[in-house]
């Protein structure tokens, strides 16, 4: 399914940017990555893994952030450290599972809230699902940020990809686009008089100072 998904996400991009069916897209993504499958299935799982692995850290720092704000701010006491160890057990891998998947925990976390609303002592309960609730909604944040990281990487891998098809090297196209700034210096290498001298070679660049939009710039 992964590998379905990689194709036709490429095939999706490839439409955009020729205006081809999907049918004809797909044909163009299928040639190109017959030649950088490797490349862009390694891509592929390395940034999603990496990206969704943050996510679901940082969601958790979050609720765990949250739960010691929620305790130091209405005083429950609820924090690890004096309580029944299995009750604490029971939180953190409920928290563990709801923030991996997000939206089936909110509605975890309301059917819970609803059978716990008879208790007597609320305060053993309010905070941990507090920071549930907040570590759920960090994990739906980050997932979504995380999807948009994850559609420049494709954009920009399959405009590699095509590059190399072509024989079009991104160095030169570097190289073009910071000629043309205005404040461009280029770097020569100034060799000593003398060959037979031991001394190596040194980098001279002419400072470069700021200059206003549409002024003249000599460049010696």
């Amino acid at each position: 399914s992964l590998l379905l998904k990689m194709l036709t996400k490429f095939a999706v991009i490839m439409h955009v940017w020729t205006g081809l069916p999907f049918i004809g897209s797909a044909k163009k993504v299928f040639a190109v990555m017959s030649r950088h499958f490797k490349d862009g299935f390694v891509t592929e799982v390395t940034s999603r893994s990496v990206l969704m692995l943050a996510s679901y850290v940082f969601s958790l720092c979050i609720g765990l952030l949250t739960w010691v704000w929620f305790d130091d701010r209405f005083n429950t006491s609820t924090l690890p450290g004096g309580g029944d160890a299995a009750f604490y057990i029971l939180f953190i891998l409920s928290g563990l599972f709801t923030t991996w998947y997000p939206v089936l925990g909110l509605y975890v976390i309301i059917l819970v809230d609803r059978l716990l609303r008879k208790v007597e002592y609320q305060h053993v309960w309010v905070s941990p699902l507090a920071a549930l609730f907040v570590s759920c909604l960090a994990m739906m944040f980050f997932t979504y940020v995380s999807a948009i990281f994850l559609d420049t990487i494709d954009v920009l891998f399959l405009c590699f990809a095509v590059d190399k098809d072509h024989g079009v090297s991104p160095d030169a196209e570097l190289a073009k686009l910071m000629e043309s700034v205005p404040a461009f210096v280029e770097i020569e290498n100034e060799k000593a008089d003398d060959s037979s001298s031991s001394q190596p070679s040194r980098v001279v660049a002419t400072p470069v100072v700021a200059v206003p939009a549409g002024s003249a710039v000599e460049v010696y």
